[in-house]
């Protein structure tokens, strides 16, 4: 169904309006995400809620489409954030050698 007004005006006030994946402030380009998705019977309560930007709520369609919604919100955002630190990580790898 969907979070109602007040739970998601808890949810971006409790964020600071920052995307829980990124930690970016977004500002309005932020929703409210079901931790598990609503259709593997996510409710629509404020402790099954989260904050995600419009790019990693994009990202995370795509992986539970190819995954035929058969991974939970939580498992594929611990594997985002892996992604995320591999990524930073090797920025810093080859900034080290660039110099």
């Amino acid at each position: 169904m969907g979070f109602n007004r007040k739970i998601r005006e808890t949810v971006f006030v409790a964020s600071a309006r920052r995307c829980c994946v990124c930690r970016k402030f977004k500002g309005r380009n932020l929703e409210v995400h079901h931790i598990t998705h609503s259709s593997q019977g996510g409710d629509d309560t404020y402790e099954k809620a989260i904050p995600l930007c419009f790019d990693y709520q994009a990202l995370l369609y795509i992986v539970i489409t190819k995954n035929q919604y058969q991974s939970n919100i939580k498992s594929l955002i611990s594997l985002i954030l892996l992604l995320i630190s591999i990524a930073s990580s090797s920025e810093i790898f080859k900034l080290s050698f660039s110099v």
